[in-house]
């Protein structure tokens, strides 16, 4: 499955933001990424709970840098941030883009590798196609490093690799039969050794890789698999809702959160995922008394604020959602 791509950038930008969606366009086509950006949010929908969803669940994040990007407290503040965050805790790998000259030393960005090479800003290469050409190839390495990572947890799972085991021993069974000669009689412990069945962790963790590859049907798989398992495991209905919520299943999505809540009550992130869920189907009360039983969890999350002041804003509730959103910063999105 192509890997979800989220496009942070300031609206003074769009030029260049126009430029780079063409230069993604083989990798679109190739089915290696899907991009988005709130130009394709459609009219009369509201753009922040889905820019706060594509923020939380994208595994690519494509930060446009500029001195408007900087200047802008959105953009700064909240994206960048709620990026970087995903990025340390390798939930998302963040790409900052230079295009414009700008300070940008010392940004929470900075220990990140920059595109184009050497961080020099777009606007400064002989041409813009050279510079989107060199974006891109930066955009595949990364994206080739995600894959490989990805994989390996998948392939150091036992169960995994006794599935490929498996597969080969029945690629085998359908070779031409060798000659006598070449024969080997199996053992009598080889003929009936039972074939290893994976555990519950071993499926928690397949699931856990396969959502970092993008692979939500998989994913989900795994997390059915895990809970054949132990219909009690909170953890993988939380996986289970976070697949169903990227596959836009949002109903079943609810209905896993709110299992998972039945399990063990006082898992703050199984809240916060129910409340985007329930934002995504506009049900903002119940949203919003989501997030508060989040914070009640976890008084820190400085995610659960930014999202609070989001659903109290779409209720009309200017003050509360400021102060939400003041308190969003002071936990770590003023940067």
């Amino acid at each position: 499955m192509p890997y979800s791509t989220f496009i942070s950038y300031s609206h003074y930008d769009r030029k260049l933001r126009n430029e780079l969606e063409k230069h993604l366009s083989n990798l679109k086509r190739q089915h290696v990424i899907t991009s988005c950006h709130d130009g394709n949010i459609s009219p009369g929908t509201e753009w922040k709970p889905q820019i706060i969803t594509h923020l939380n669940t994208d595994q690519i994040i494509l930060l446009l840098i500029s001195a408007d990007f900087m200047a802008s407290d959105f953009c700064y503040s909240l994206e960048m941030m709620q990026a970087i965050a995903r990025h340390d805790t390798n939930q998302a790998r963040v790409l900052p883009i230079i295009l414009r000259p700008t300070d940008w030393k010392g940004a929470p960005f900075d220990k990140l590798k920059v595109l184009p090479t050497d961080g020099k800003a777009i606007t400064r290469w002989p041409t813009h196609d050279e510079a989107f050409e060199n974006i891109v190839q930066g955009i595949r390495e990364a994206i080739d490093d995600l894959t490989r990572e990805a994989l390996r947890l998948v392939q150091n799972d036992p169960g995994w690799l006794a599935t490929q085991q498996q597969a080969q021993n029945e690629l085998s069974q359908q070779a031409p039969v060798p000659s006598q000669s070449h024969r080997q009689t199996p053992t009598k412990s080889q003929k009936h050794a039972p074939r290893p069945q994976k555990t519950k962790e071993q499926w928690l963790k397949k699931g856990t890789a396969l959502c970092d590859l993008k692979w939500d049907e998989e994913a989900l798989a795994a997390y059915e698999q895990a809970l054949s398992l132990d219909p009690n495991d909170a953890d993988a209905y939380i996986g289970k809702g976070a697949a169903l919520n990227r596959l836009k299943r949002y109903e079943e999505a609810l209905a896993a959160f709110e299992q998972a809540l039945s399990l063990d009550p006082n898992v703050a992130n199984a809240c916060t995922n129910k409340g985007i869920v329930l934002c995504l189907l506009k049900r903002y009360e119940e949203a919003l008394a989501t997030f508060e039983q989040a914070l009640s969890l976890d008084p820190n999350d400085a995610n659960a604020y930014a999202l609070k002041s989001i659903i109290l804003e779409q209720l009309g509730k200017k003050r509360e959602a400021q102060k939400a959103y003041n308190k969003a910063k002071k936990l770590g999105y003023s940067g």
